[in-house]
């Protein structure tokens, strides 16, 4: 096998250090709606799409699990801190080892189902190259396709409405985007000439029901990656020199809850996650 890359920063591409804003949200939702529908669209002529299975829920995680039970118990503990969230401390212990099993089933795809498409699979702004044009984002492209795989749309949705778009405008606008990636989704598999039933914006909105644990999943446990710089994130080297490098303490997160940028979010998702059931299991 040949594999080819191309430098895109002679092209204007850069990463970009913060969460999307609106306009960035609907360019990747965009393309992110062209992929799904392509992916779907071939399907049947190229089944090896359907055999995609590295997503989180579908690979061995290994010592990952650990250490994002040691973020549900941080969590814990800050809810005993907190007035009016005690009630989540006993939560959380509970659902801690059950929703890396509904994981699973929300990654598994379901053949009787006509929402099935190739997913992404880690779509979040770091994974991204932006290319803006006196403080204009003209074009976004997505990068590192290395977990993807055949399953609900839904997985990508809700894994990037937390780790692409930011906490403010996910809050403000999230019902228009999920309308938007639809159009776009529908719009994209009618140019594709694609033969069978379009899956309607209804059906979308139950698979996102049916795979709400994994919102719970992203929006407690991935929301220090999201939200804190990555010297907060990561112990910067003690020489100061740039080209020393420095290795991801994953174990070392578990400690960044105690910033306030991420209790106020927690704060504000736990008890919205409550009140969909999605803290119970």
């Amino acid at each position: 096998m040949v594999m080819v890359f191309e430098d895109l920063c002679p092209h204007g591409y850069a990463m970009k250090s913060e969460a999307a804003t609106l306009p960035e949200a609907k360019i990747v939702l965009q393309k992110l709606a062209r992929f799904h529908a392509a992916s779907k669209a071939l399907a049947d002529t190229i089944p090896v799409i359907k055999t995609m299975a590295n997503g989180l829920g579908t690979t061995d995680l290994g010592k990952f699990i650990e250490i994002w039970l040691k973020h549900f118990d941080m969590i814990g503990q800050l809810c005993q801190q907190w007035p009016g969230f005690e009630q989540y401390t006993e939560k959380l212990e509970k659902l801690k080892h059950p929703i890396f099993e509904q994981l699973k089933v929300v990654y598994t795809p379901d053949p009787t189902s006509s929402w099935n498409v190739l997913n992404h699979g880690d779509l979040h702004y770091k994974n991204m190259m932006f290319k803006i044009n006196e403080g204009v984002t003209e074009d976004i492209m997505l990068l590192d396709f290395q977990i993807s795989v055949w399953a609900t749309p839904a997985i990508d949705l809700l894994y990037s409405l937390y780790n692409t778009v930011g906490a403010e405008t996910r809050h403000t606008h999230r019902e228009e985007l999920i309308s938007y990636y639809y159009e776009q989704f529908a719009e994209a598999l009618k140019k594709f000439g694609y033969s069978k039933k379009i899956p309607t914006l209804v059906d979308l909105r139950v698979e996102l029901i049916k795979a709400g644990h994994l919102e719970t999943l992203v929006s407690l446990v991935f929301l220090p990656y999201m939200v804190l710089t990555p010297e907060q994130l990561i112990p910067q080297p003690k020489s100061g020199d740039p080209e020393e490098g420095v290795e991801m303490d994953f174990e070392n997160v578990v400690g960044c809850y105690s910033y306030p940028a991420v209790q106020t979010l927690l704060k504000q998702y736990l008890p919205m996650l409550n009140h969909k059931g999605l803290l119970d299991l």
